[in-house]
């Protein structure tokens, strides 16, 4: 009976340790459950930036990419732009669904990282389609 006294006192101390640990590191870099941004690497040579989850299948919410734009002129020279997944030609919702076993590597970024500091800066920003990504209208 007295080990089980201890027991239930033991685990009483540790979650009131992890309460005050989770109130202390709310909004904080301690903070255990931050969402961050992560940068996806797949088999088909696609890198997306986003956040990251496995569970219960592996996907991508708040999802950006890089495209090369074609050049009017050929003495110009391609530009790679950051775009949000949602501003593609198809209107895809805001989220991607990844198969593991395309997944080559993924690593988290840092908060100061340029990446995340410009997809941060373009919150809330309206997007607009470049003209190369609207869709061709077929000629009669």
């Amino acid at each position: 009976m007295k080990n089980k006294k201890i027991v239930v006192f033991a685990i009483i101390i540790i979650g009131v340790v992890l309460a005050f640990y989770l109130v202390f590191a709310w909004g904080q870099e301690l903070w255990p459950f931050a969402k961050g941004y992560q940068v996806v690497s797949l088999a088909n040579g696609a890198v997306y930036y986003g956040h990251l989850s496995f569970f219960p299948s592996p996907r991508m919410v708040d999802v950006w990419l890089f495209q090369q734009t074609t050049p009017e002129k050929k003495e110009e020279e391609p530009q790679l732009n950051l775009i949000p997944f949602t501003s593609l030609f198809f209107n895809p919702k805001n989220v991607l669904y990844l198969e593991k076993e395309q997944i080559i590597w993924w690593a988290d970024l840092e908060k100061d990282s340029s990446i995340v500091k410009f997809i941060e800066s373009q919150k809330g920003i309206p997007t607009t389609l470049p003209q190369e990504q609207s869709p061709q209208q077929p000629q009669k």
